[in-house]
């Protein structure tokens, strides 16, 4: 059997705002959090993956533009950043929000992430993370 992944960037949490939110205030209760939480690390460990505790949920908005970039502009470059900035966030607890964390993450794996070119194609990547973002809630 042949099978291509291909992987399409969704905002879990679309409203956390710029700065990102203590988990305290998502809609769950401290035990749903950790039940959630235990289960997403059982998960990932089962296939090599860790997950450290983070104080906040990170607006994810930036790093999703620079996947995006990656993936149509520097293709041969995305899967490394996507493993990278993965990993920054899920393992090390790096806030996702802070755009010194993205654009170290991007130039750490040869992108060109210059803010000026992303901010040129930010409109046709907004479109297409809304509409990805509108299948998932059909």
């Amino acid at each position: 059997m042949d099978v291509e992944v291909r992987w399409r960037p969704y905002e879990i949490h679309a409203a956390v705002p710029p700065e990102g939110m203590p988990v305290e205030d998502l809609p769950y209760s401290p035990e749903q959090w950790a039940r959630m939480q235990e289960a997403l690390r059982q998960s990932a460990g089962e296939e090599g993956l860790e997950v450290g505790k983070r104080p906040k949920v990170s607006n994810t908005h930036r790093a999703l533009m620079a996947g995006e970039y990656a993936r149509v502009e520097e293709p041969e470059r995305f899967p490394v950043f996507h493993e990278v900035i993965f990993k920054a966030y899920f393992a090390q607890g790096h806030d996702l929000g802070d755009p010194a964390v993205v654009e170290d993450v991007a130039r750490s794996c040869g992108l060109d992430v210059a803010p000026a070119r992303l901010r040129a194609r930010h409109l046709r990547r907004e479109t297409r993370l809304e509409r990805i973002g509108r299948l998932w809630h059909l």
